[in-house]
């Protein structure tokens, strides 16, 4: 007997191996769980394909990568990323300003994390300024923007 919920535990493993990684859950009703059977499990060594690349990602890294004076804002949305967001902002030296709901992402007693006063300082200097986890909104209507501000998106 071949369990009815083969494919769906298959389609869970493929869920869980493309696309965006998110946890991925498959619901069992108790009658179900209950019964007793010959259970064939699907091959999970399936070589899954890659996604393509991100066009706008690899464009915005290029910026980065060229920056002079880069600029890092940082949001909760990057909460999970503290520790890549701290070796990028290394590699690049580019200054960290973390909103108010991304503090504590990068700590602020690194060398690279200023406050959101000085980040408006190095405002007008910063030649690329990537959003890790947040919105630039509040900076540039605060802030303003250059005429020359570049985006790949």
């Amino acid at each position: 007997m071949l369990c009815q919920s083969t494919g769906k535990v298959a389609e869970a493993f493929k869920q869980l191996h493309t696309g965006r990684p998110q946890p991925v859950a498959v619901e069992k009703s108790l009658d179900q769980l209950a019964k007793t059977g010959n259970v064939v499990l699907p091959d999970l060594a399936v070589d899954y394909p890659r996604p393509p690349a991100d066009e706008d990602a690899l464009a915005a890294a290029k910026l980065l990568v060229g920056a002079k004076s880069p600029m890092i804002f940082v949001g909760s949305g990057a909460l999970a990323y503290g520790e890549a967001l701290q070796n990028v902002a290394k590699i690049q030296q580019a200054a960290v300003i973390s909103n108010p709901t991304g503090k504590g992402i990068l700590s602020s007693r690194h060398y690279l994390s200023l406050s959101q006063f000085a980040g408006h300082r190095l405002w007008a200097e910063a030649d690329v300024v990537l959003a890790v986890g947040g919105r630039l909104q509040p900076p540039r209507m605060n802030w303003g923007t250059d005429e020359g501000l570049k985006s790949p998106m």
